[in-house]
């Protein structure tokens, strides 16, 4: 078995993420501008895609129902004592 930097670092062997000390360490392809360019601008809809979906689930997120405190909690401001409800 070939142990690997990240797992002398500590990852799980058994972990997805974990891949081979080369795999980071080789040279990337050479390609043509317009071979890069494509390869970009599939990334770039990918990111977009993803930072849309991380809106969305924030978004969910913020519309989740409330909770009301029943405890009368407390603290010291710079002003004093204040309450969750001011």
């Amino acid at each position: 078995m070939h142990i690997t930097r990240a797992l002398v670092m500590g990852a799980k062997q058994n972990n997805p993420v974990v891949k081979r000390m080369e795999d980071f360490m080789s040279d990337p392809t050479v390609v043509s501008r317009e071979e890069w360019l494509a390869a970009r601008e599939e990334l770039l809809k990918k990111e977009k895609e993803l930072t849309y979906a991380k809106d969305q689930l924030a978004a969910t997120r913020r519309k989740l129902p409330m909770v009301k405190i029943e405890k009368g909690y407390v603290f010291e401001g710079p002003n004093g004592k204040v309450s969750l409800l001011l």
